[in-house]
């Protein structure tokens, strides 16, 4: 997973430089363009908040949370005498 995520994130980055036609060719380069315009953002819509960096950190942990509670079933499972005891969790039978 950390791959992809590595590799998606040069992706999305390559083509943040084809679309503002900007070149980084150092990462006092990179360390400009972050600052000025990647973290810096737009204005958000009338009547709107600006989400900061803690808005979507708090949404990532919450959205995260969520999975992690949906499966507390694997948590009991895992323990279980019998392998074929997780069955239940996928048939609705806990």
């Amino acid at each position: 997973m950390v791959v992809v995520f590595v590799a998606f994130g040069i992706v999305g980055f390559r083509q943040f430089m084809d679309v503002t036609g900007t070149q980084v060719r150092s990462f006092e380069d990179f360390w400009r363009l972050a600052t000025e315009v990647i973290w810096k953002g737009g204005e958000p819509l009338a009547g709107r908040v600006k989400f900061t960096f803690w808005h979507v950190t708090f949404f990532a942990w919450f959205c995260n949370m969520a999975m992690h509670v949906g499966m507390s079933d694997l948590s009991v499972f895992r323990f279980a005498r019998k392998s074929w005891y997780g069955i239940a969790s996928a048939s609705g039978m806990c």
